[in-house]
């Protein structure tokens, strides 16, 4: 029995350890918020069409 004890006994004192109050985030910084721009998509050439029109042909073709 008494092992039990000193056993719940240690894990609590454990689990209350690690109950503080800590910051879980970090203070926001007035000036860094950044806007994320998209690169610009490039069209594609006739040719990489006509390849991607052949791919797309093969696959619904192997799907029925």
């Amino acid at each position: 029995m008494k092992p039990i004890i000193s056993i719940l006994l240690t894990s609590f004192l454990v689990l209350a350890a690690g109950c503080q109050k800590e910051e879980e985030l970090v203070p926001k910084t007035k000036g860094y918020e950044k806007e994320y721009v998209l690169p610009q998509a490039r069209s594609l050439t006739t040719e990489e069409r006509a390849l991607v029109k052949e791919r797309r042909d093969e696959y619904n073709e192997s799907i029925k």
